[in-house]
């Protein structure tokens, strides 16, 4: 249905309004870290309203999105992904199975790592303006992740900078994802993105307002809710070093994206931004956590291999 007529008491987790984040008043910041601690520490997921986002870029980008999978398969080849050293450009359809026991993903995407940074890895197509829009726009993604995180900071009695330092963004990698439409039957267990966790600090999502849908969460009661977009909402959750970070305080949580029935024959676009330490920060126990560290220490590079390996075929 129309997006505007979400039942608010039946959205599966939390709104933060950030606007008081973005003022300079001490106590109202506090206020806004309070409720995404309790949301990170219950649920994982949130929508963060009124985020400090350009939402005149984010329209763009899923315009250059629809215009980059709609071309042919010759011309999404020329920057096809070549493996995760890199983990940049295009990804095929059922290349990728996110759930490892289960057949690849019924999804297309296009990922795209720090242009500044590492210029050299990435793969463009030969669109007019897209290489120039996605490297502004990665930035832009970096600068509200950034500011997400100065929350996060606050929200477990840390130093408002303490993540700053940590993520420059060498390690963020933006993706634009296609679902195409469903016209045949799935694989028995296959769907448009198989159950997983995120890898890094946070990701942001961003989805259109006519938006499908799709995206499910499990709850920790063990059931799939819906995430239905909100206007001018972005879902912000939890990723597992972000968890392994605050000693499992904060919850990284499985989730997919399914094909409801309603919206089998639509195309869906989402993008998405990864959060992700820079390689060489060590990630242990904050000195704010609770009760005996539960893993050891281990810099973010390695991690981030070790998961990725296990993604692609």
């Amino acid at each position: 249905g129309d997006p505007q007529t979400v039942n608010m008491a039946e959205l599966p987790f939390p709104i933060v309004d950030f606007v008081d984040f973005m003022t300079d008043d001490a106590e109202k910041k506090q206020r806004v870290a309070a409720e995404i601690r309790h949301a990170c520490v219950s649920k994982g997921f949130l929508y963060i309203q009124n985020p400090p986002v350009d939402w005149a870029k984010v329209h763009r980008s899923f315009a250059f999105s629809q215009r980059f999978f709609d071309s042919t398969i010759e011309e999404k080849s020329v920057c096809a992904y070549t493996g995760t050293s890199s983990n940049t450009g295009y990804v095929a359809v059922i290349q990728e199975k996110l759930d490892p026991s289960k057949p690849g993903d019924l999804k297309e995407a296009f990922n795209v790592s720090n242009p500044k940074q590492r210029a050299d890895s990435n793969l463009w197509p030969a669109i007019d303006g897209f290489k120039e829009f996605m490297v502004d726009f990665f930035d832009s993604c970096h600068q509200t992740g950034i500011t997400i995180l100065r929350a996060y900071a606050l929200a477990l009695g840390l130093d408002e900078q303490f993540f700053s330092t940590k993520h420059q963004g060498k390690a963020h990698t933006l993706r634009l994802l296609h679902y195409p439409p469903s016209l045949q039957p799935p694989e028995p267990g296959q769907s448009r993105a198989g159950i997983h966790s995120d890898y890094g600090s946070i990701t942001l999502l961003f989805q259109q307002d006519t938006d499908v849908g799709g995206l499910e969460v499990l709850t920790v009661d063990g059931e799939w809710v819906r995430a239905p977009p909100l206007p001018n909402c972005i879902v912000v959750n939890t990723g597992d070093l972000m968890m392994r970070w605050t000693n499992d305080l904060f919850v990284s949580t499985k989730h997919r994206v399914t094909i409801h029935p309603e919206a089998a024959d639509k195309h869906r676009y989402s993008t998405v931004f990864f959060i992700h330490p820079d390689d060489e920060t060590v990630i242990e126990t904050l000195p704010t956590a609770t009760g005996p560290a539960r893993y050891a220490p281990i810099s973010a590079g390695d991690y981030l291999q070790e998961r990725l390996r296990n993604t692609y075929t």
